[in-house]
């Protein structure tokens, strides 16, 4: 073989090592790539695991929320009627002592007369009238 000969196969086999090279280092990529793809897809599994987590646990914090708002507002309905009751017992109290002082500030009756008296005696008691006898 000529020198030309052997120089070509070298390269050849110089050009077939690297292709061997080439092909592992292909190989180890997509390997690689591979681990990537399924790292991703963990990570997406999780994040959605923890989204759903995150929105069962929402969604259980705002029912609880609607349930407080729900007795906080029969609560303030309570309140508020006894509010009512209170200003309507005010109102009458205030009323009551109102008559109180104009009855006290009022001038005094006047003392009956003898006859209204005896005419009131009179309207009350009842004629008796005995048979056989004629007033």
């Amino acid at each position: 073989m000529t020198e030309r000969e052997q120089a070509l196969e070298r390269r050849v086999e110089e050009v077939e090592a690297g292709a061997r090279s080439l092909d592992a280092r292909l190989a180890a990529l997509e390997r690689r790539e591979q681990e990537l793809v399924e790292r991703r897809e963990e990570r997406m599994t999780a994040a959605t695991a923890a989204d759903e987590e995150r929105a069962a646990a929402l969604a259980a914090r705002e029912a609880k929320l609607e349930a407080r708002e729900r007795e906080l507002a029969l609560i303030r309905q309570g309140l508020d009627a006894e509010r009512n009751a209170l200003l309507a017992r005010e109102r009458e109290l205030r009323r009551r002592d109102a008559q109180e002082a104009r009855q006290t500030f009022a001038p005094p009756l006047a003392p009956l007369s003898f006859s209204e008296g005896l005419a009131a005696f009179a309207s009350t008691r009842s004629r008796r009238v005995q048979p056989g006898r004629r007033p």
